[in-house]
């Protein structure tokens, strides 16, 4: 596996989806070994300059034409373009045509390369979840998270809800910022794993340190408690009984106004940002589409309590006809509606299903609650002691 040999400032330039890189750009090189190592895809395309002293048509522009900084991306035996900038008709012929390329980071590439620094130094636990890596330290689970591959959004803000050791590995630095970690999470860049001497040796220092930090903080639970607690309580429940579980979960909600604010203002803050969005997958089989919404707009219609309430019990898979169900009930009266379900295993047409009516819609009209959901909103308003009423 041959490495780039490049500054992490050069090669974070590189790792940006929808970024581009020239043919004159010296960091076209290490574009084209990240391509190599499978980590971003490149699609080349041409693009001419609005005003190009030298070009043909220089000496007939306007001196405020002179000045555009605007460009045009030309296809192969395209005789004209309009000007980004100033929609200027540029005709292309005559023109020097400057050949780019559109970078593309490819998730899979990236788990996969994670994977291999992993492999040797300790085996690998599985699990279901894409761009969610877990291995083992001392007999300790230790979770490795790429937030821009990972598709439960549970794991990408892990670090303020729960102690078990999670090591985060940022991709995209434009997207998501190590400082929006809090300083006692462990956060290494893909850019300082690539440029590093022994890329494995950093992983594996970052794991161990990640392990370190597992102590008894007053702030986080345990996951894996947390996890039985719900699985125990869910399970000696009857369907109604689950009913009523939500609808008393429903009315503490309201009972806890200051907590609600501060987990509305922190998801506002949070809003273009992976760790304030909800994170589901929305293809089919074998596919790569996921859901990334604001959480903040995707809970709205919960905060305001607000539509109308399904529950579902749940230790199958929720399908679509769950979801019509609910969409007939709050068509007959006229409302939006919440679908509360105790499983985490949600058909991906089911968050394609909501997702559509949203996009038709501007807003989101039926939502699903699903487990994972549910035990983030019970930590964050201070609710785990339900599990045990």
């Amino acid at each position: 596996m041959s490495l780039p040999k490049a500054s992490p400032a050069d090669i974070e330039y590189v790792l940006r989806s929808g970024g581009t890189v020239s043919d004159e750009d010296y960091r076209l090189s290490v574009a084209k070994n990240l391509e190599g190592l499978g980590i971003i895809r490149l699609s080349p395309f041409r693009i001419v300059k609005c005003a190009l002293e030298g070009d043909s048509d220089f000496d007939d522009l306007t001196a405020d034409q002179i000045e555009c900084p605007g460009e045009a991306i030309v296809q192969s035996g395209q005789r004209d373009a309009s000007c980004s900038r100033c929609g200027r008709r540029i005709l292309v012929d005559g023109k020097k045509v400057f050949p780019n390329h559109l970078i593309t980071l490819d998730s899979g590439g990236i788990v996969r390369f994670v994977r291999r620094l992993v492999a040797p130094k300790s085996p690998l636990v599985r699990n279901r979840v894409p761009g969610l890596l877990v291995t083992r330290f001392n007999k300790t689970l230790v979770r490795i998270c790429i937030p821009e591959a990972c598709k439960s959004d549970i794991y990408v803000t892990w670090y303020e809800h729960f102690k078990e050791p999670i090591v985060y590995i940022i991709s995209n630095t434009a997207g998501v910022y190590k400082n929006d970690y809090s300083p006692e999470t462990i956060v290494i860049t893909l850019a300082e794993l690539l440029s590093a001497t022994n890329p494995s040796n950093l992983l594996s220092s970052a794991v161990r340190e990640a392990f370190e930090l597992l102590v008894e903080a007053k702030t986080r639970v345990s996951f894996v408690g947390l996890l039985g607690e719900f699985e125990k309580a869910v399970a000696k429940m009857t369907p109604s009984e689950f009913e009523k579980f939500i609808g008393r979960f429903l009315e503490d909600l309201k009972k806890r106004p200051d907590q609600l604010e501060n987990y509305k203002r922190k998801l506002s803050r949070r809003s273009k940002s992976l760790l304030g969005s909800i994170i589901r997958v929305i293809g089919g089989s074998g596919a790569e589409d996921i859901m990334v919404e604001p959480k903040a707009e995707y809970l709205a219609n919960l905060f305001s309590s607000s539509g109308t309430y399904e529950m579902k019990k749940y230790t199958t898979t929720l399908m679509l006809d769950d979801l019509s169900e609910l969409v007939r009930h709050c068509e007959q009266r006229g409302t939006s509606g919440i679908l509360f379900t105790s499983t985490d295993r949600v058909a991906s047409s089911v968050w394609n299903g909501i997702r559509s009516i949203k996009t038709s819609q501007g807003s989101w009209k039926y939502i699903v609650v699903d487990r994972n959901l549910i035990l983030e909103l019970l930590v964050e308003l201070g609710l785990t002691n339900m599990l045990s009423a």
